[in-house]
């Protein structure tokens, strides 16, 4: 019988495994964790309570991803400490558009879809932009109105 890894002492915990990536607002560099508690995490970097991190205050979260296990969640983590930071940087880009507004979304779709790899997530923030993004992105996605976020969550594509 396997046990469920957030099996402890006979009852069931939920933890959850995050991993995470941050930038320095004051060299622009990026520092890759992992943590079950992110947004402490980054409160301590912030607070130059970690070594590393304290001399390129302040950070803002620019990724963060949930993982089943803490086995996972290193992995994840360890690939991200061994990418250089030229990938990370195209792999993480900011589109900023607003939907009531004249912007190109046509041309910001078609630069998500040249960058995203299958197993890549996309963040759609704020998540009001879901719908709109999902005309462009896949009329098919856009016309199953009720079911839109349950299928850019297919796509990884994370409205938030």
């Amino acid at each position: 019988m396997k046990i469920p890894p957030n099996f402890i002492g006979g009852n069931f915990h939920l933890i959850m495994f995050y991993v995470y990536i941050i930038q320095s607002q004051f060299d622009k560099t990026y520092y890759k964790g992992f943590s079950i508690h992110p947004i402490l995490r980054l409160q301590q970097h912030n607070n130059k309570e970690t070594k590393y991190t304290s001399h390129k205050i302040p950070w803002v979260l620019l990724y963060i991803k949930i993982l089943e296990t803490k086995t996972l969640a290193l992995k994840r983590e360890k690939a991200f400490i061994i990418a250089a930071s030229v990938l990370i940087c195209s792999t993480i880009f900011s589109i900023k558009l607003h939907p009531t507004k004249d912007e190109n979304w046509r041309e910001a779709v078609k630069k998500v879809k040249e960058l995203k790899g299958k197993n890549d997530e996309v963040i759609l923030s704020a998540s009001y932009t879901a719908l709109v993004f999902s005309y462009y992105y896949d009329r098919d996605i856009f016309i199953k109105n009720k079911t839109t976020y349950s299928a850019l969550l297919n796509e990884n594509i994370l409205p938030i």
